[in-house]
Parts: structure tokens; C-alpha cells; sequence
């Protein structure tokens, strides 16, 4: 479920770069069809964050620490109403709760002005998909490396995210020791190069406190060859 949540924030940005330059393009060039194209590209963002959406509501609910957003704000002891609620307790879900209503009025206001304002409309439209398409990329956010990886390398990932602010002490939080990250990702890339066997490992959530990192939850997943 987080691959399909990954990959409807990454497909909102593709449609988000497509619709804005469209609605540019057929304002400039005087060609409707490309205007209604950009037009028609908010509807998809509509669509495409409601599911995406769907998707953190249901991990909340089912208490999926695959995602770094339920890991921070949710436990297995919460109550269910409590976990419904809870997409919208954090940073991330606050963003995609927001861009996903903000898809929805967009839709609805150039669906009623779609035969109206057609002087402005495609830049109201290119305005509006370039507001969903930065929320979008601010969730998108990871950092990826082959492995084996050394420890050095591996910590330097760390300043690859869009939110490693979270890591230096964010609002008065602890201050991340990269060093260790490094030392445990390294870990975990040489385990996965050693032992083809295993299919996947996850450490998730890795908790950052003023006395190290502290791994709350793993998963371990062997090859379908290393299970018959």
C-alpha cells in the first residue's frame, strides 16, 4: 500500500507539470483544446489524490508503520476513531488532506466557470495545479542507494530529503545522529548483499531521541526460493 501511495503523489506531479504547461500553452496559443486539456488535468488530481488519500486513511486504520506518518502519530492501542482521526494530525497528512480538498474545490469551480472567464481560466488553472503539484513533491520524499552502501554515504542520504530539517532538531526535537543513521543503514545494506536470500528489510518506525536512534519495529521478508 505505500508503493501505491508513492506512486499517486508522483503521478499528481506529472499531472501537475502537464496541466500547467498545457493551460499555459493554450492561453498563449489561443487553442481551446489544449486549455480544456489543462483543464481536464485537474479533475484527474482530483481524482488521483482522493486516492491517495484513501490509501493514509486506510493505513491509519489498519496501523501500517509503513508509512512514516502512522509510525509517528498512531500506535496498534489507538482507539479506531482516534486512528480516522489522526491522518490530519500530522504534517504530511495535514498537507495531503489539504491539497486533496483543494483538488476538489478547484474541480468544482472551473467545472461551473468552464463556459465563463475563458480569458483566465487557463491561468487560474496552471495556478491552481502548481499549488497541488508542491505539496505533492513535499511528500514525495525519499532518498534511495544501492547497497552495499558504507557508512559515510549512507548518512549523506539523509541531506537528500526534503524534510531532513526534521533531523536537526526540528521545533526543539532531538537532534538526529547521522553518523549512527549511517552506521545502520550501512548495516542494513551489507545484510541485504550478504544474504540474497532476503527479499526485504524494514526498520520502521526508527525513532530519533537525545540517546540515539532506538528501532521500535522491524520486518525481515525472505525470497519465495528461501521460504519453499
Amino acid at each position: 500500500m505505500a508503493a501505491l501511495g508513492y506512486a499517486c503523489l508522483v503521478l499528481a506531479l506529472a499531472v501537475c507539470a502537464y496541466g500547467i504547461g498545457a493551460s499555459v500553452h493554450g492561453a498563449r496559443s489561443g487553442q481551446p483544446q489544449w486549455c480544456q486539456s489543462g483543464r481536464r488535468a485537474v479533475y484527474l488530481l482530483a481524482g488521483v489524490l482522493t486516492l491517495a488519500f484513501l490509501v493514509l486513511e486506510q493505513a491509519f486504520l489498519r496501523s501500517d508503520f509503513a508509512f512514516n506518518t502512522v509510525a509517528d502519530t498512531s500506535s496498534r492501542t489507538t482507539p479506531t476513531f482516534y486512528k480516522a482521526a489522526a491522518v490530519w494530525s500530522s504534517q504530511e497528512g495535514s498537507l495531503l488532506l489539504w491539497a486533496w480538498l483543494m483538488s476538489l474545490w478547484s474541480s468544482l469551480a472551473l467545472f461551473l466557470t468552464r463556459h465563463r472567464l475563458r480569458e483566465i481560466a487557463a491561468y487560474a488553472t496552471a495556478v491552481l495545479l502548481g499549488l497541488g503539484g508542491i505539496t505533492a513533491e513535499a511528500l514525495a520524499d525519499v532518498a534511495v542507494a544501492p547497497a552495499p552502501i558504507s557508512e559515510r554515504a549512507a548518512a549523506e542520504l539523509a541531506g537528500q530529503l526534503a524534510g531532513r530539517a526534521l533531523l536537526d532538531g526540528f521545533r526543539g526535537g532531538p537532534v538526529a545522529d547521522r553518523a549512527q543513521l549511517g552506521t545502520v543503514l550501512a548495516a542494513l545494506g551489507n545484510l541485504l548483499a550478504d544474504h540474497p536470500a532476503i527479499a526485504d528489510v524494514e526498520i520502521n518506525p526508527l525513532r530519533v531521541t537525545a540517546a540515539g536512534l532506538i528501532a521500535l519495529d522491524a520486518v525481515l521478508t525472505m525470497g519465495k526460493e528461501a521460504r519453499s
